[in-house]
């Protein structure tokens, strides 16, 4: 419930009533340097995914995830917070010595990929990619995609997006279920800002 930084960024979530008339729940997430949130995934009545960026190695990370230590420069973030918003359920850092972000996730349990999908970009080429995977190559800045199985914070694929040049990359969410899980990533990436590739996962 505390401000983290003193003239920097902190991440904040916010819980609203139904009718948007009363705040039920927020907190900041953060360390004493930049950290700035991009997504945010309701995946169920009791699972919250935030994405983001951080520049403080203090951000709250946890056991037993991909990486819990801060690499330098910015690292992507993938949080689970429970639904009251006070406690944090896991927490991993993604990225090298670099810049790196993720901007926004996915989960699937309906398909022969199922898990946690989040997509970002790297300009460290320390977010790891695996055997057999698209790209494993980073070049420049890169967009990145990472899976976690079983729903799960710790990454096991993921695949850059590889360019010679620049990149910039956006994701959104979509929700198109009946029971309101969001079942899809789409992914927009441009070398140059003017032409633009896109991919659905």
């Amino acid at each position: 419930t505390s401000y983290n930084g003193t003239t920097d960024f902190d991440v904040f979530v916010s819980k609203f009533s139904s009718s948007g008339a009363s705040l039920s729940a927020s907190t900041f997430i953060g360390g004493t340097s930049n950290d700035s949130g991009y997504g945010l995934l309701l995946a169920s009545v009791t699972t919250t995914y935030v994405f983001g960026e951080t520049s403080s190695s203090g951000f709250p990370s946890t056991s037993g995830v991909a990486d819990n230590t801060h690499n330098g420069g910015e690292d992507g973030f993938n949080t689970e917070i429970d639904s009251t918003l006070t406690s944090i359920v896991a927490s991993t850092f993604l990225g090298g010595a670099g810049n790196d972000s993720i901007y926004a996730g996915v989960r699937r349990t309906n398909t022969n990929a199922s898990g946690l999908f989040v997509a970002g970009e790297t300009a460290s080429g320390g977010v790891p990619a695996t055997v057999g995977a698209y790209d494993t190559v980073v070049s420049a800045t890169d967009g990145f995609v990472a899976r976690a199985d079983n729903n799960s914070i710790p990454v096991v694929t993921s695949t850059a997006v590889s360019q010679t040049t620049g990149m910039v990359i956006t994701a959104s969410t979509s929700v198109s279920d009946a029971d309101n899980e969001t079942t899809s990533l789409a992914i927009e990436y441009s070398l140059d800002r003017s032409t633009w590739n896109a991919a659905t996962l």
